[in-house]
């Protein structure tokens, strides 16, 4: 018992680590774009749908979706009207 102390004061973050929820994120890509949601953040609120002028997206099932990657502009609008931070833009970094 000693022994597995003993190794438990020098590596306590193997034992106590808690294991992360898995992240569920959409990604779209074409030849020059890629575009990711994720949907543990999306609520589907749509602001990226009204606000993106080329029409990208789409909502279904409560959550945004790159429905038209193709006539992405590259403006990164969506990324900064999303509320909840879901989308990710190869363009806005």
């Amino acid at each position: 018992m000693q022994a597995f102390i003993a190794k438990m004061r020098w590596r306590p973050a193997i034992y106590l680590r808690k294991r992360s929820k898995p992240v569920s994120t959409k990604t779209w890509k074409n030849d020059t774009v890629t575009i990711s949601v994720d949907y543990d953040k999306c609520i589907g609120h749509g602001e990226c749908a009204g606000s993106c002028p080329g029409e990208v997206y789409d909502i279904e099932d409560g959550k945004a979706v790159a429905a038209r990657i193709e006539d992405c502009i590259e403006c990164c609008t969506c990324v900064g009207v999303c509320p909840e931070k879901a989308i990710t833009h190869s363009s806005c970094d």
